[in-house]
């Protein structure tokens, strides 16, 4: 027994994502950040968060920890935090508190597990610091973070693997022979709810919802993958597998899908989605209708303006996508075509030269045609509605042709076109057609090439004059329309053959293919009892309210080989037709019958889509099937249809709202229509589209998915779509919803919005592969597709789709490698590279595939010139060459950062850095360094000057070395800062060498100023308050003066003040010149002190009493004083003086030739005269009044004052205790 593997993906679907950030290893050379949630890391825990908790993870919404024998998931509801505030979204006022945010946890415990080795391998750059809270001993440094952990013998036999697959978690476990799957039960323990949904298990908690993808399981059996069914099982909260099939059958075909590319049109008008198709390289071709200008045609494009005569209107617009490329470049050409009415493209093919045909409908007389064409007549017919959808269709009042058209690969040239039809509409049919059964079935037919590129279309006219050549059915059968065939060549110039097909009901042929042997196959329905048919037919016989058909044309168109009616007793109808190796014919329809279903087949119990597979001869059912949902309901209308090399079989259809009998048609919706494990979509919301695949004979259903918005209903308004022979489906769709649409689309599509209010023609291409060599050229891991980098160049290699035993990739430079990929290659010069990936697989219907692209390493170009020396103040030119363009920094200091040749004069020395872009678009990074010398500065520290006979300082800096010259009165002539002493005027010079080259010659004058020639005069003994002028005497008049002490001087900035000193005093005058020189000279004044009486002042003596006159000083003068006769002595300084009546004294004192006066006044005053009260007696105990004559300007005073009522007055009252006087 083979090793069996199974494999789980988790979506994760919460409301925020939470990051590590890696912390650089400063020990180890410098690495790239990692990008952010582009990959799962799982990060070492170092028991930070306990010792259970090994690992931890980033996952949508939350984190995932990692214990030895179980998960735990911790999600977190963020609430409204990223939002505005309650207040700006409605008005009312927020809460100023923050709230909290929610989380809500579960964990994952594998029932009866060991206690797993965890094993991390696939190590990231970088490592991650913890410094979280105060408690060091949580804190964590250097965890590593893993791609991948793996727990070993989880349980007996049966390891377990996590890592990351598409961005997504995803968990496998791996038995070893003989290990037994049942031992696997996980228990889910704190999820709110637990079920399983179209295979998924869906996981509920309170704030998301966790769904694991139903498990892929796997078993290499002799070198190959081979899938088993497996499912998930749910019991309370425990969750096991279980393997319906066991392990060793016949196994289904391992699937990898992928939706390759995805767009909006991008088309400001509204733009409705109808057909597409593809080319031999994989582009994208999409036809719609467009209402207006605002379609976004391309430079160069057939037609780049809108031709409708009025809103109504509307023209064909086409658009090629290129899916390998993104953005802009991915939009390879979009043009209108049509007329001044309304145009439909029904159906897209593009030839063997690589030109688009378009098979439609127009209203339009002015339709473009071209000279060779087989008609530039347009016939029109009745006027017709086909869609009937009031002001959302225009109508076409002068009828309807069928046209065919051809435009070049590039969309600039219409190289074939031309009307076909009668005078009845053609090519559409009316909503009371019964035919009509679908929305969009009004605009049904097909167009294909041979190997010539003969042009073949299926459709349905009304006109009877149809034009007919050589035709097996050469008349109009009658009904509403007749199904027409024809064979026209590839410059449309000719109808090579026509026919009608029908009865005398309505008649419709909707698909056609030509066989190896030439004949031609068409398809589609009949509501004719005598359509016709042949003997031998499977279904000779009409059924009831419609049939199907399928009939065989003989390659000249003449001759109907075989029809047959398909269907049951109930409405049928045929929508495809195709054709297997051995010629076997499968169609494509819809029943509401019970369609027979042949044993061994995949099918679904009262489901209403068909597939029928004929011999070539239409009288043998090979198989017969139906798929769809079990409810007896038509769930899709059919849009494409394919049979590849290996009989696998693939069907695309959309249903909804828009084709249910709300809207008046049969169809319904999407609902309960099988999905595969690895859908991209599992899950409708009743209206999208549906993609599936079966394997041969329809004996399984290998993949089927859902494509489409959520929440907004998708379609086709009309046309075919198409599957290429790898499994690809090419895809035109009807996105609405305005800018509010949500069409999924891919990153770095042309338009990942719709630019309308209503509708964009949306395209996509998904792969669904057996086997497919496609691979992503990219300049990082996982990134998009670029092809062209610059010198030296690697390029990441990744494979779009899983599969493939061997491998072989060329890079186109002698290098090889056997990788599955994904894998790098480095290039070691320029060059263009043919890069091969061949991967093969004997398992699978192609067996080998072989992928081939381009990738171009560009050579950068340019030189700089060398290091520079820039000796201040001088600048340098600095110097780029080979180069278009130039871009220097820092730009400071330089004179233009954009040219090649800019002048550098930076104030530091500066290394500048130059990218130099050539005409590749590479750009060369050189460096260049500006090492600067910086002047030196030479500084004379008086630099007014000095005076003779003093010394000033000279400094020149920075240097190396100094020689001054002269070296007259220079304390040293080879230092940097010598001692000057000139004694007249010098320029000294001084020649510094900087370094590196830089000499610099710098000169310093020393000026040198005369001191001032003066002589004070004006020594002089003065008297007691006279002056005395001084003076200098200078040999200029231009000096200035300073006198100290300024007392007593009348000025003291003047050449000669007057100086009245009260005391002998010495003054000094500072003279100083305009040279800031100065000489002092000084000047004594000697005072001689004045005598004087004046201290004394008058004196007031009473008669008789004497008083002593003082003259001062006492000493040093001869004294005379008048009238000496009532003096002791007129001749000293200090007389006694016993006047009788009042006398003024006059004293005369002389000393060195000073003479002083001065005099004193004398009063005298006589005593004064009173008469006493006379002795008294009285009674002890009473008082008596002592009563005084005299003066009342007399001032009294009694003594003692003891017993006096007031002892300064006159006439006390006495009361004295003892007799007194």
């Amino acid at each position: 027994m083979a090793k069996l593997y199974f494999r789980i993906i988790l979506l994760f679907f919460a409301p925020a994502l939470f990051i590590p950030v890696a912390a650089q290893d400063h020990n180890s050379a410098p690495v790239k950040p990692p990008e952010i949630a582009k990959t799962l890391q799982f990060i070492e825990t170092k028991n930070r968060i306990g010792h259970e908790v090994q690992y931890e993870a980033a996952v949508h919404g939350g984190k995932l920890f990692l214990h030895p024998d179980k998960f735990t998931y911790a999600f977190y509801d963020l609430g409204d935090g990223h939002k505005h505030t309650d207040e700006a979204a409605t008005g009312k006022k927020a809460h100023s508190r923050e709230e909290k945010p929610r989380g809500h946890a579960y964990s994952v415990t594998f029932s009866g597990a060991h206690k797993a080795t965890l094993k991390a391998t696939g190590q990231t750059h970088g490592i991650y610091n913890y410094y979280l809270g105060n408690d060091q001993s949580k804190w964590v440094s250097g965890a590593k973070g893993y791609r991948q952990i793996d727990y070993d013998n989880l349980y007996p036999g049966i390891d377990m693997r996590l890592h990351e697959q598409g961005g997504k978690l995803k968990y496998e476990f791996f038995l070893e022979k003989g290990a037994n799957p049942a031992l696997i039960k996980m228990k889910y323990e704190g999820a709110d709810k637990l079920e399983i949904r179209n295979g998924d298990l869906i996981v509920t908690t309170s704030i998301n919802t966790v769904t694991e993808g139903r498990p892929y399981t796997y078993q290499i059996v002799n070198g190959v993958e081979k899938a088993v069914r497996c499912n998930f099982k749910v019991a309370g909260k425990e969750v096991s597998f279980e393997l319906p099939d066991g392990y060793d059958q016949n196994l289904p075909l391992v699937i990898d899908p992928v939706l390759t590319y995805s767009t909006y049109s991008g088309s400001v008008a509204d733009n409705w989605g109808y057909t597409a198709t593809f080319d031999s390289v994989g582009n994208i071709y999409s036809g719609g209708i467009v209402f207006g200008g605002g379609f976004p045609v391309t430079t160069g494009s057939f037609d780049a303006s809108f031709n409708g005569s009025n809103a109504m209107m509307h023209d064909i617009g086409i658009l090629k996508y290129d899916p390998t490329q993104t953005g802009a470049a991915s939009l390879v050409y979009a043009t209108y075509i049509g007329g001044s009415g309304a145009e439909s493209p029904h159906s897209l093919v593009v030839n063997n030269a690589n030109e688009l045909l378009i098979l439609g409908s127009t209203g339009s007389s002015n339709y473009p045609v071209t000279s060779l064409a087989y008609s530039q007549l347009f016939k029109g017919g009745p006027s017709v509605t086909p869609l009937n959808l009031g002001t959302l269709n225009a109508s076409h009042p002068n009828g309807v042709d069928i046209i065919i058209s051809k435009l070049n690969s590039t969309g600039g040239s219409l190289l074939a076109s031309t009307f076909l039809g009668g005078t009845d509409n053609d090519g559409v049919m009316v909503n009371a057609n019964p035919l009509v059964k679908n929305y969009g079935d009004q605009f049904r037919g097909d167009i294909v090439v041979d190997a010539s590129d003969n042009i073949f279309i299926s459709s349905m006219t009304s006109s009877a004059n149809f034009p007919i050549v050589d035709g097996f059915q050469p008349l109009y059968g009658g009904g509403a329309t007749d199904a027409v065939v024809c064979m026209l060549s590839g410059d449309l110039s000719t109808i090579l053959w026509s026919s009608f097909l029908g009865g005398s009901l309505a008649d419709a042929a909707f698909s056609v293919q030509v066989a190896s042997t030439g004949s031609v196959f068409v398809c589609g329905g009949t509501h004719s009892n005598n359509f016709p048919t042949a003997p031998g037919g499977h279904k000779p016989v009409y059924g009831n309210n419609g049939d199907g058909f399928v009939a065989r044309i003989s390659v000249t168109g003449d001759i109907l080989e075989q029809s047959t009616y398909i269907g049951t007793s109930s409405y049928d109808q045929t929508y495809f037709v195709q054709l297997d190796q051995s010629e076997n014919v499968y169609v494509l329809g819809q029943t509401l019958g019970t369609y027979p279903v042949t044993p061994g087949t995949y099918s679904e119990a009262n489901a209403k889509q068909f597939i029928h597979a004929l011999d070539y001869n239409l009288t043998n059912t090979v198989f017969s099937t139906t798929f769809g949902s079990a409810n007896a309901q038509i769930n899709i209308s059919p849009t494409a249809f394919l049979v590849n090399e290996c009989n696998r079989i693939y069907v695309a259809g959309w249903g909804g709202a828009i084709n249910s009998p709300f809207s008046g048609y049969l169809g319904g919706f999407t609902t309960g229509m099988d999905t595969t494990s690895n859908a991209t979509q599992p899950n409708t919301d009743g209206s999208d589209f549906y993609l599936m695949q079966l394997s041969q004979n329809a004996a399984s259903l290998d993949f089927a998915t859902f494509i489409g918005s959520p929440t907004v209903p998708e379609h086709v308004d009309g046309g075919t779509s198409r599957f290429d022979k790898r499994g690809n489906i090419y895809h035109a769709v009807c996105a609405c919803g305005g800018i509010l649409g949500n069409f999924p689309t891919t990153p770095g599509a042309w338009s990942e919005t719709n630019a309308s209010g209503n509708c964009n023609n949306a395209a996509f291409k998904y792969a669904i592969p057996e086997l497919a060599a496609d691979f992503i050229p990219s300049l990082i891991p996982n990134g998009p597709r670029e092809t062209e980098t610059c010198e030296p160049g690697t390029f990441y290699f990744r494979r779009v789709h899983s599969g493939g035993v061997t491998y072989l990739w060329d890079f186109g430079d002698s290098t090889t490698s056997n990788s599955p990929g994904p894998l790098s290659h480095s290039y070691a010069g320029p060059g263009n590279y043919i890069v091969t990936l061949t991967i093969t697989d004997s398992s699978t219907c192609v067996i080998t595939d072989m992928a081939v692209d381009t990738v171009h390493v560009l050579q950068a170009s340019g030189s700089v010139s060398q290091n520079a020396i820039m000796c201040q103040p001088y600048a340098v030119q600095l110097e780029a060459t080979g180069g278009s363009s130039y871009s220097w920094s820092p730009a400071a200091g330089l004179s233009d950062p954009f040219v090649s040749d800019p002048v550098a004069s930076p104030d530091t020395t500066t290394t500048y850095t130059v990218n130099i872009g050539n005409s590749s678009g590479c750009i060369r990074t050189l460096m260049v360094e500006v090492v600067v010398i910086e002047e030196p500065v030479i500084v004379n520290f008086d630099s007014t000057g000095i005076c003779r006979g003093q010394s000033t300082q000279l400094s020149a800096t920075p240097g190396l070395g100094y020689v001054w010259t002269p070296n007259y009165a220079l304390s040293s002539t080879t230092a940097a800062n010598p001692i000057a002493s000139p004694d007249s005027s010098v320029t000294y010079t001084v020649v510094v060498d900087a370094g590196l080259g830089c000499v610099y010659t710098k000169y310093v004058e020393v000026l040198v100023n005369s001191v001032p020639q003066i002589q004070a005069i004006g020594d002089a003994n003065i008297c007691g308050n006279d002056s005395v002028q001084l003076n200098v005497l200078a040999d200029s008049a231009n000096y200035s003066y300073q006198w100290s002490p300024a007392a007593g001087l009348s000025s003291d900035t003047v050449a000669n003040p007057m100086a009245n000193p009260p005391v002998s005093v010495t003054y000094y005058v500072t003279v100083t010149n305009s040279g800031n020189c100065q000489t002092t000279d000084s000047v004594q004044v000697s005072v001689i002190e004045a005598a004087s009486i004046a201290t004394q002042g008058p004196v007031s003596i009473c008669e008789t009493v004497p008083v002593q006159l003082s003259a001062s000083p006492a000493t040093g003068y001869a004294y005379t004083w008048s009238p000496d006769s009532t003096l002791s002595d007129g001749s000293i300084s200090n007389p006694i003086a016993t006047p009788s009546v009042t006398t003024t004294y006059y004293l005369t004192a002389t000393a060195q030739n000073c003479t002083f006066t001065d005099s004193i006044l004398v009063t005298v005053n006589a005593f004064p005269v009173v008469q006493m009260p006379a002795d008294t007696s009285f009674c002890f105990g009473s008082s008596v009044m002592l009563n005084t004559i005299g003066s009342p300007q007399y001032s009294y005073q009694w003594s003692p004052g003891a017993g006096l009522s007031d002892s300064t007055i006159a006439n006390p009252v006495a009361n004295p205790l003892t007799s007194t006087w």
